[in-house]
């Protein structure tokens, strides 16, 4: 997804009606799925009503002060915003669209990430209550995806791993350099128990049936001294659903052989009332292919 923001940041005046002058982009050159930045001079921009936006290759993207565009063509865009119906403004620039190639790092992440884990080697050792024997899988689904890398989790208490007390599918994807995730839930999540031994399940579920998690994704950095990601959430808005607890917060580190998880909830106070005192640490026994 391709998103283009307004921002409100002066510039020289934009001209007369109907001419055709410099609009401002943050960047000239980007991958399908970065954020561009078109920048309008303040005073445009606070009468503005509405924005319409052109692309020589696409023709009509849209209207309004923001705008959304899936999958922008690959190509040089020659780039049209009509900022007021009015005096009819026109400003235009270029931009290469590039198509996207999944770089080396999200490739490793997702290879990290996936296969099969187990909380137990932690859960014979620590005293804290929160730490018992977990066992997590996660497995790549619908690997035609171009864009995106779909993953599917499950998690399950050891002694009853047929009753997943946790399943979701995330989508780890990259723009502009940073490599997120987002959090959805399953419609009749029920209906893959056990499905991470047969991903080609998941063909009959569509994107539609999914539910995004609002603010509880995560943004992953690499940590170069330690040779492993780092991944948090961020702000207060990830809500839990559970009593007393106001939001969650998540915190995970990625090595090849291992998977920390370290989930806490707070009350409206902002104090811990739910979680461990220490991540849940993770140790892989299986590895799942990604392709």
């Amino acid at each position: 997804m391709l998103l283009f923001f307004t921002s409100v940041i002066g510039l020289q005046s934009f001209g007369n009606s109907g001419g055709v002058e410099s609009l401002s982009v943050s960047q000239t050159c980007c991958m399908v799925g970065d954020t561009v930045w078109f920048n309008f001079d303040a005073d445009l921009y606070k009468k503005a009503e509405s924005v319409k936006w052109f692309s020589s290759i696409n023709g009509t993207l849209g209207g309004g002060v923001s705008l959304a565009v899936n999958d922008l063509s690959a190509g040089m865009h020659k780039i049209w915003v009509e900022i007021d119906d009015s005096t009819c403004y026109e400003y235009s620039d270029s931009i290469l669209i590039k198509p996207y190639r999944p770089s080396d790092s999200i490739k490793k992440l997702v290879q990290w990430m996936t296969g099969y884990f187990s909380s137990q080697a932690q859960a014979d050792t620590s005293t804290d209550k929160y730490h018992v024997d977990v066992r997590l899988r996660m497995r790549r689904i619908w690997p035609d995806s171009s864009r995106n890398f779909w993953i599917y989790v499950e998690q399950a208490y050891a002694e009853d791993t047929a009753q997943p007390y946790r399943q979701r599918v995330y989508k780890v994807y990259e723009a502009n350099g940073q490599i997120k995730d987002e959090v959805y839930k399953i419609a009749g999540d029920s209906l893959f128990v056990y499905a991470w031994q047969y991903p080609e399940k998941f063909n009959n579920l569509s994107k539609d049936d999914l539910e995004l998690k609002p603010c509880c994704g995560m943004y992953f950095d690499w940590d170069p001294q330690n040779h492993l990601f780092i991944a948090n959430t961020s702000g207060q808005k990830c809500r839990a659903g559970i009593p007393g607890v106001s939001y969650i917060t998540s915190e995970s580190k990625i090595l090849p052989n291992q998977f920390t998880s370290w989930d806490l909830g707070y009350n409206k106070k902002g104090e811990v009332v739910m979680g461990p005192h220490s991540p849940y640490i993770f140790e892989k026994r299986y590895n799942y292919s990604i392709e």
